[in-house]
């Protein structure tokens, strides 16, 4: 029988929370393999994402109703009651819906009194919902705002002392609003005119981006890997924030260059089109799974210039032979 959305959610979620796999590579091979249509395909990418994002303030929301501390809570069946409750909190699903789909995959999965624990808990978040007892955010800001718009307490604190409390607040609200899809042309084998031109004959809508030239918005674009486009390594998906950092690096041609931590490659990439793929770029990451990654899409990319290397950042002697132009860490 075919998985729901639901039911592929909590298995990535699951995964990521038991062996630290990396939800972006095992989400989307999961949708891949599934019969679910586009619309459910996105609710499970907002379901999972989500969930992995508020996982703090969801403990702390089954904490205030559950009579089991989250840390005695059974993992998968603690899993299912955080994305249930992250549909209660955060998304547009009626509390009716969350609460009875949570039910029926504790009834598959558990015994009855798992399924009866799942629904009272649930049923109970689902009405006190707006009487949850939040931190007073005039005696603790950095502690109301972390827990309600669940951010690292280090990054409020900082930010509070940088902007404020209004402003840390507003920019914590935005920061939790889905991103638009966001890809980059890939210069060494198409241009942005082409490249938009392509996609939207394929029925994508496709704008320019707000801040760089091979930036590209994408709306109704579906499952990315699956266009040929992707598979040519004509683009790359890459938010324009983090498309920033290689131009503030400004490799030149014929330059070397050493990118640490690299994987899965997005600024790798985008440094070699930028080199006009003249030059070498060292790229390491210590994580061997991550390190196959790079390579994949170094190779999809084109990035003949770009070297994938298994090493510990700190221990680099044996990697480095020669003095490096650039490092980007």
């Amino acid at each position: 029988m075919a998985k729901t959305a639901r039911e592929i959610a909590l298995e990535v979620i699951h995964r990521v929370h038991k062996t630290g796999s990396y939800a972006n590579l095992l989400l989307p091979k999961k949708l891949r393999e599934s019969d679910l249509d586009r619309r459910d395909k996105a609710f499970t990418t907002e379901l999972t994402y989500g969930t992995l994002r508020a996982k703090g303030t969801l403990d702390w929301i089954i904490q205030q109703f559950s009579k089991q501390k989250p840390d005695k809570i059974p993992d998968l069946v603690l899993d299912l009651t955080r994305m249930s409750v992250y549909q209660i909190m955060y998304m547009d699903v009626p509390d009716h819906a969350s609460v009875n789909e949570a039910v029926l995959i504790a009834k598959k999965n558990f015994h009855p009194g798992i399924s009866k624990f799942v629904n009272g808990l649930l049923r109970t978040i689902a009405r006190e919902k707006d009487n949850l007892p939040w931190p007073d955010k005039e005696k603790d800001p950095a502690r109301y705002i972390s827990l309600k718009y669940f951010h690292p307490p280090w990054i409020v604190k900082m930010w509070i002392e940088e902007f404020g409390i209004e402003q840390t607040e507003a920019l914590c609200e935005a920061d939790n609003r889905p991103p638009k899809l966001v890809i980059r042309v890939n210069t060494l084998k198409i241009t942005p005119e082409k490249l938009t031109d392509e996609l939207k004959e394929a029925g994508w809508q496709v704008e320019p981006g707000m801040y760089m030239p091979e930036a590209l918005v994408a709306k109704d674009a579906g499952d990315i890997t699956r266009v040929p486009q992707f598979k040519e390594g004509q683009f790359y998906a890459q938010d324009e924030s983090s498309m920033i950092i290689a131009h503030v690096v400004d490799p030149q041609p014929g330059e070397t260059i050493l990118d640490v931590a690299a994987a899965p490659g997005g600024k790798t990439t985008h440094m070699a089109q930028l080199m006009h793929n003249k030059g070498q770029i060292l790229s390491v990451d210590v994580n061997p799974n991550r390190v196959n990654l790079l390579k994949q899409n170094i190779q999809r990319m084109g990035a003949t210039i770009a070297q994938a290397i298994k090493a510990d950042a700190t221990k680099l002697k044996s990697v480095v032979k020669k003095p490096v132009d650039r490092i980007l860490c």
